[in-house]
């Protein structure tokens, strides 16, 4: 499991995989967890792997013995990886409705370029981005210092705040768009803090 985890060409299907084998010990995944230094990635990819192979109590064990898998980047990229297939769903049909509708070349291209972005990412077709996973993932942020979080959104407001947000929050009408999602990009810094507090409540 070591050597899987520090090797950045271990696709996260084939930690997936690894994860599911009955033969790989929560003993050794977590002692794994705990000695190596990981990057942000790696770390998001053990945290995708392990809730989709359905071992969230070693998930849970990790998250509350290690903080680091808690970090707002670990958890913004690991719900990218979960939320891959339902987009790469998503994102094929808009290429066919547009191939279908003759829309113009510039419209296809870029769709087409933005499906095989997603097709990159190579993810088990288990992975998603469940209601359970919103509501530990609300937790985890949860728990993360007030002090922390408005420091970072003061200062760094292209971090992965306005994804977990929208993740997050249950829009007043589902076929809208979420107060959040609009205004975002033109709220200024303080706005953006207060509006995280308000979705950690």
């Amino acid at each position: 499991m070591s050597t899987m985890l520090m090797c950045e060409r271990t696709t996260v299907t084939q930690l997936h995989d690894a994860l599911r084998n009955t033969s790989t010990t929560d003993a050794d995944i977590l002692s794994a967890a705990r000695s190596l230094s990981l990057t942000p990635a790696r770390r998001a990819a053990l945290f995708a792997s392990l809730w989709a192979s359905g071992r969230r109590a070693l998930l849970k064990t990790i998250t509350e013995a290690l903080p680091s898998f808690t970090e707002p980047a670990v958890l913004a990229k690991a719900v990218v990886l979960l939320d891959t297939p339902r987009r790469t769903r998503q994102q094929a049909r808009k290429v066919d409705e547009l191939t279908t509708a003759g829309a113009g070349q510039r419209r296809v291209r870029k769709a087409q370029e933005t499906l095989a972005t997603l097709r990159t990412e190579v993810v088990p077709d288990a992975f998603s981005a469940s209601r359970a996973l919103k509501v530990v993932l609300k937790k985890l942020l949860g728990d993360i210092a007030a002090e922390r979080l408005e420091f970072d959104l003061l200062f760094y407001a292209g971090g992965p705040w306005k994804g977990l947000c929208d993740l997050t929050r249950t829009p007043s009408r589902p076929t809208g768009r979420s107060r959040t999602s609009s205004r975002w990009s033109t709220a200024p810094p303080r706005r953006r803090a207060r509006c995280w507090r308000t979705l950690r409540r």
